[in-house]
């Protein structure tokens, strides 16, 4: 009896064992995105991330970089939208809708000038090229162009509460970090 104890015990460690080794050797790798972490928005600026691929890096480039901006207009307008909805609920129809005007031409002036905080290009086993690419914008900046652009409309300027604007502005930003 202990013999056949001994030699199930033994079959089973023989079978078995090898099985779990394997199983616990497959699991998924982590696949690390080269500026990702350059990508994360936080309280003081707005930031994307992205990539493209193309046969000509050039091109790689410059799709990943104008997919990045898009992706960057996108989460700046949605903030500046919060912003002017939080901001202005009690001012009038037209103040909120000038406030977002001035909104959308500060964000598409800045888009123009977004400081490029990674990038980098991969050449793959087919021959294309696969540029990876962060852009980032101060929070601080765009305050400021908003602040100048309402200072400039006479009629924005009386019911403009600059504090006010930025602690609400504040109070977005910081929910992009969680």
């Amino acid at each position: 009896m202990k013999n056949i104890t001994k030699t199930l015990l033994f079959l089973v460690g023989l079978f078995v064992l090898p099985s779990l080794i394997v199983l616990a050797g497959n699991k998924p790798k982590e696949v690390k995105i080269p500026c990702a972490d350059k990508g994360r928005s936080d309280a003081m600026y707005f930031r994307a991330s992205n990539s493209a691929k193309s046969n000509d890096m050039a091109r790689a480039k410059d799709k990943a970089l104008m997919v990045t901006k898009q992706m960057l207009a996108s989460l700046i307008g949605s903030t500046l939208q919060a912003v002017n909805d939080n901001f202005a609920s009690s001012s009038s129809t037209e103040f909120k809708q000038s406030m977002q005007s001035i909104s959308r031409e500060v964000v598409n002036q800045q888009l123009k000038s977004v400081a490029i905080a990674c990038e980098k290009t991969d050449k793959g086993k087919d021959g294309n090229y696969e540029c990876f690419i962060a852009v980032e914008m101060p929070k601080v900046v765009l305050v400021e162009e908003i602040v100048k652009a309402v200072d400039g409309n006479d009629k924005l300027k009386v019911d403009f509460d600059k504090k006010k604007f930025e602690e609400i502005f504040d109070s977005e930003m910081k929910k992009l970090e969680n």
